[in-house]
């Protein structure tokens, strides 16, 4: 753990350098590294300052939201992106699922 933790770390430190070549494609890598050490909010902050390359990130602001159990974000962000990818459709599923389950709780626990 502790060494993929540095390799991560790493990386990240590469992707910051690379990004003045390839701003999208450095910019992606890091934001997956970012996700796999657990860093949400970082991916959040990192992708709010992209504006131009907002909807090359939807899913990775959508996820992260979702991990910091921000759904109600998350499905503004998959709705208003007006993408439909296979990815964004299982992770908008994952979230109604969440919100559906915890409703049934709720109801359950009112009786």
């Amino acid at each position: 753990m502790i060494l993929r933790s540095f390799a991560l770390n790493t990386l990240l430190f590469l992707f910051t350098v690379l990004a003045q070549q390839d701003e999208k494609e450095a910019h992606k890598c890091k934001a997956y590294a970012l996700i796999h050490l657990g860093k949400y909010e970082a991916v959040l902050e990192m992708t709010s300052r992209l504006p131009k390359l907002a909807n090359d990130f939807v899913f990775e602001r959508a996820y992260s939201l979702y991990r910091l159990k921000k759904y109600n974000e998350a499905l503004d962000v998959i709705r208003a992106s007006g993408q439909s990818t296979p990815q964004l459709l299982h992770l908008q599923g994952q979230i109604v699922r969440l919100k559906l389950s915890s409703l049934v709780k709720k109801k359950k626990n009112d009786y």
